[in-house]
């Protein structure tokens, strides 16, 4: 404790925790069966009370939804320099683009996300450059 700081003493609240009687909960909104991707249908196999076997199907089920992103997969465009020989002079001349040949191999978007994260969490996300 610092000097000359005294701490104030701790009223004991008039309140419960959580909820007060009266308050308007808020929830989470639940999205329609349809907007799902799947549904996963949890049934318990005995009663809690005296370990009987349970069957059946409940009308009104309690519903939880987990939503998440969907894994990100790479778009890779592959570009290929063709090689052709000249009819005339026989010499073969390959296509070339130096803004692809010479330039990074991951494009924009990839590397903005990328300059973002220090190094140590880079690794094992980029392939190595041959």
């Amino acid at each position: 404790m610092l000097p000359g700081f005294k701490p104030k003493p701790k009223e004991q609240g008039k309140k419960r925790r959580g909820g007060q009687p009266g308050h308007e909960g808020h929830s989470q909104r639940l999205y329609a069966a349809e907007e799902c991707t799947g549904i996963e249908e949890h049934y318990p196999s005995h009663c809690w009370g005296c370990g009987e076997a349970l069957s059946g199907s409940d009308a009104a089920p309690q519903r939880c939804q987990i939503v998440e992103i969907p894994p990100l997969r790479p778009m890779v465009v592959e570009h290929r320099f063709h090689a052709l020989d000249c009819p005339s002079c026989e010499v073969r001349t390959r296509a070339h683009d130096g803004a692809v040949v010479d330039g990074s191999r991951y494009g924009d978007r990839l590397l903005l996300i990328f300059l973002r994260q220090s190094p140590d969490s880079l690794y094992g996300y980029l392939p190595s450059m041959p």
